[in-house]
């Protein structure tokens, strides 16, 4: 069960350089660490197991305010279904799932406390403009008013059992999902109005 990642909001004119380097190790490059390490292991031991990438929701829909979090999310999930390909070319007994939880009830929204030295620079004026403590508390609420944790561990156990790879945990977003298919065959891009991502 690979579960790393950060929340960062905010427009990309506006987020330092430094905050799209960590969201990039942290919700995907860990994935990257985890699967290079766990693979050759699982692979010498011949036995069957299972590869769970938490990702989100956000990593098959998109809204705004939230480019890095969603760029990273939805190459997260590129990843995984790379990765699937892969180990069924090679014959591994190796299943892959993506978990696309919407909003749970984690500590998700203290990333701030998480943030290692290298992505820190007091200096910027981003880390005290409105638009960053905004940005934080906007991350809080989605966070805070999330469903509760204790009512996802048996749908991911279940897809499990059945193999299955995306692992969708709320049912309000699955007609989401499906529009952003249909306006992608028709060639429709993205409409403001007509999103219902709640942070939009």
């Amino acid at each position: 069960m690979n579960n790393a990642g950060v929340a960062l909001f905010g427009y990309v004119w506006d987020v330092p350089v430094r905050d799209w380097e960590w969201i990039i190790h942290a919700n995907l490059m860990s994935h990257v660490y985890f699967m290079k390490l766990v693979i050759p292991i699982m692979l010498k031991q011949k036995t069957h197991c299972h590869i769970v990438n938490t990702v989100s929701v956000a990593g098959v829909l998109t809204s705004g305010g939230a480019s890095s979090y969603h760029a990273t999310k939805h190459a997260a999930i590129a990843l995984s279904e790379c990765v699937s390909y892969d180990l069924q070319a090679i014959g591994a007994d190796i299943c892959v799932s993506v978990y696309c939880p919407g909003f749970v009830q984690t500590d998700l929204h203290h990333s701030e406390r998480h943030r290692p030295a290298q992505y820190t620079d007091e200096s910027d004026p981003y880390y005290t403009s409105p638009s960053y403590y905004t940005n934080l508390k906007a991350v809080e609420q989605l966070i805070t008013t999330g469903i509760p944790i204790d009512s996802v561990g048996m749908r991911v156990f279940t897809a499990i059992e059945d193999e299955d790879f995306y692992i969708l945990t709320d049912p309000i977003y699955t007609t989401l999902i499906g529009k952003r298919v249909t306006d992608m065959l028709g060639g429709k891009g993205p409409d403001l109005k007509s999103t219902q991502m709640p942070f939009s």
